[in-house]
């Protein structure tokens, strides 16, 4: 069982402190007190490598002598090519749309999830380091949530060897190899993360927090390292996520031992077109040709599988 069976009831005191800050978190304010038109969600923050991604890399779009017109506001049939040269190189970002700019993305606002204490300090260091070159941009971090399927107290499981903390979640069952100080790669013992230790942390219930969240215009990035099928399932069932979420950004973690014996999707691609098969409804072919979805769709959300070979 995920965070759902690990939820228990608040106290008054830590409930009326919870609401407290939700009401803060529904209603985003860019540095100078302005609502914020666009929120970058980052779900699962790790050491800020997303959030920087985001606000400082440009897309594959834009490199290479990019086309101009190759923008949300004049664009044409064939004016976006993507630089494989540079993208070959690493000197953009393949997994941000030609609809999302640089320039755009800064206009957004962010807020990081990130409930792990082991990397908590990089994660502070990195926004530091954002906040001082973008001075107007505006990044609220969480060190003590977890997004979940409910709102509450759950043990997060704290991965305290593999992957530097990558793993910590609240699928405390989800099993992940430690990493061998002799070796050149991440590899050892598996084990499960929740025996290795165990924090309790607030959860927000991603449904109702989507539901109230009064921007216009919502990215989101989603890495819960084993957490985000039961996510999945109530944002698609519940229809919040194709009525609020613009872009999606999905790293699957199945349990890649358990999971081949039960024959259930193992990896991205197989995941990808679980997802499709789940938003029979959604026809995202208007939006990656024009940067608009379609009008006839019941889903406006586009969705981008990622993996941790991503560079950070």
């Amino acid at each position: 069982m995920l965070a759902a069976s690990l939820t228990t009831l608040v106290p008054a005191a830590l409930a009326a402190s919870f609401s407290k800050d939700l009401a803060a978190l529904h209603g985003v304010h860019d540095i100078t007190g302005k609502p914020c038109d666009a929120v970058f969600l980052d779900i699962g923050s790790h050491t800020g490598g997303t959030l920087w991604d985001f606000f400082m890399r440009q897309n594959c779009y834009e490199v290479c002598g990019g086309d101009a017109s190759c923008r949300p506001e004049n664009w044409s049939s064939g004016s976006c090519r993507f630089c494989n040269s540079a993208n070959m190189a690493r000197q953009c970002g393949w997994f941000l749309p030609w609809w999302l700019p640089r320039d755009i993305r800064r206009t957004y606002c962010a807020v990081a999830f990130e409930p792990s204490p082991v990397v908590a300090d990089r994660l502070r260091t990195r926004v530091d380091d954002l906040r001082r070159q973008l001075p107007g941009v505006s990044v609220r971090v969480l060190n003590d949530t977890a997004v979940s399927v409910r709102e509450g107290m759950a043990s997060f499981g704290v991965d305290s060897g593999a992957y530097e903390g990558r793993a910590s979640s609240l699928a405390l069952s989800r099993k992940a190899p430690l990493k061998d100080p002799n070796a050149s790669r991440h590899e050892g013992a598996i084990v499960e993360v929740g025996s290795q230790q165990q924090v309790r942390v607030r959860t927000l219930d991603i449904v109702h927090y989507l539901r109230a969240l009064k921007v216009p215009s919502i990215a989101m990035w989603l890495s819960v390292e084993g957490a985000e099928f039961e996510m999945m399932r109530d944002l698609l069932t519940s229809g919040v996520l194709c009525a609020k979420v613009d872009n999606l950004w999905m790293d699957w973690h199945p349990n890649r031992i358990e999971w081949k014996k039960e024959r259930l999707p193992t990896s991205d691609v197989e995941m990808y077109h679980v997802y499709k098969w789940m938003l029979t409804s959604m026809d995202n072919s208007a939006k990656h040709q024009t940067g608009t979805a379609d009008p006839d769709s019941h889903c406006k959300t586009a969705m981008f599988t990622t993996s941790e070979r991503r560079l950070r």
